[in-house]
């Protein structure tokens, strides 16, 4: 529990203050998308190294046009996986407010519109 400023106290709830099956329902559908999350990540970091992830062709490196997974699954992997991510962290920490999808959705609607925008 934690104090406010007019004594009142209010209780921060993460997915581990709920029943026992929720609890375990939740964490596994977090895991399952951090790990496809992460593999994204890692798989577009694998395809295009360093310099192409960090828009080394910008300043000048050459890097080669990709079309091997996972950019033969979707077109923008690196901004879906991290999504997928901070989808599965507020999941596991914010769920069971029933606020806990705002901040995934707008860091979605922010990654749509880098998509947008490098394309």
């Amino acid at each position: 529990y934690f104090s406010t400023k007019n004594g009142g106290e209010f209780q921060f709830l993460t997915v581990f203050d709920s029943d026992e099956s929720t609890r375990n329902i939740v964490i596994a559908v977090a895991a399952v998308v951090f790990v496809i999350g992460q593999l994204l990540n890692f798989a577009v970091f694998y395809r295009l190294g360093n310099n192409g992830v960090f828009y080394g062709i910008k300043i000048g490196h050459k890097i080669e046009w990709v079309t091997g997974f996972p950019f033969n699954v979707i077109s923008h992997p690196q901004y879906v996986g991290a999504w997928m991510s901070i989808l599965a962290f507020f999941l596991v920490f914010r769920y069971p407010y029933p606020d806990w999808f705002v901040l995934p959705l707008l860091e979605g609607v922010y990654y749509v519109i880098g998509a947008i925008y490098e394309a």
